[in-house]
């Protein structure tokens, strides 16, 4: 059965993501808010990165983060992804 299982037929279409300009604090809130664990980081119409809510908690907890942080210098850079 997995087999003939494709990643469009099980894919999300619709994206919540954040630009990698985008305030640390603004992409936490957008993750709590959607109830989401992480979002991709995208520029123009590129994946260039993602960012998760226990990397983001645990270093806002941890105060590791200074104000005005944006996500670019937070994000995991090597992502995988595959296509439809």
């Amino acid at each position: 059965m997995l087999e003939k299982l494709k990643v469009k037929d099980v894919m999300s279409t619709k994206i919540i993501s954040v630009p990698p300009s985008e305030d640390f604090i603004f992409a936490f809130e957008k993750l709590m808010k959607h109830r989401i664990s992480s979002l991709p980081v995208i520029d123009g119409e590129q994946l260039v990165g993602i960012v998760t809510a226990t990397d983001l908690g645990h270093n806002l907890i941890m105060d590791k983060y200074e104000i005005g942080t944006i996500v670019e210098k937070v994000m995991v850079k090597d992502v995988v992804c595959a296509t439809r």
